[in-house]
């Protein structure tokens, strides 16, 4: 592994497609697009209340498709859970 990939944040694979968010969001991305802490967000993982979860090695991931769809239909966080 090159010094370059230690400074790489995910595989390029991943990477977003131009204007949108990457095919993939980690819990720090999915935290900011709820204006969540990643603490919240990693409960609610726990407790089965978000769509898309991905296990890959030890990381969790969530599918943006499937979590944009979550949050268009308003099963995001509310007011009450803040």
């Amino acid at each position: 592994m090159s010094s370059d990939d230690a400074a790489t944040p995910r595989p390029k694979a991943l990477g977003p497609e131009p204007g949108r968010p990457p095919l993939l969001l980690t819990v720090r991305e999915l935290a900011a697009l709820m204006g969540r802490t990643e603490k919240s967000v990693r409960h609610r993982i726990e407790r089965g209340q978000l769509p898309g979860v991905t296990r890959i090695g030890g990381s969790v991931y969530f599918r943006r498709d499937e979590v944009l769809r979550f949050l268009s239909e308003g099963r995001g966080p509310s007011a009450r859970s803040r």
